[in-house]
């Protein structure tokens, strides 16, 4: 339904009767952390402005709440199903809940 943006990791959950969606989109540029050696012991989140563009592909129409973590601003975005969502420039967190 929805691929992640190249530079972000997304999880997702649908309810059993697939009705109700959420997913987690989080900004993520690996910044490795390396040991004397030069051998990688960990990697760090670096968050980093990128052009974000959400696409959506779904079967059915669902209405999209969409959550900035970040500002704790609230949008709702209607109805979607097969759509493109332009969010700008940003490093910022996600929660998007998608209900029909």
């Amino acid at each position: 339904f929805l691929r992640p943006p190249h530079g972000y990791q997304m999880k997702a959950l649908q309810a059993k009767d697939k009705r109700t969606v959420l997913a987690y989109l989080r900004n993520w540029e690996s910044q490795p952390f390396l040991d004397q050696e030069g051998n990688e012991q960990f990697a760090l989140r670096n968050q980093s402005p990128i052009p974000v563009t959400l696409s959506f592909s779904m079967e059915k129409p669902y209405r999209l709440h969409l959550w900035d973590l970040d500002t704790g601003i609230e949008q709702d975005q209607g109805q979607i199903q097969r759509c493109e969502l332009d969010l700008g420039v940003t490093s910022h967190d996600y929660l998007l809940a998608l209900t029909r």
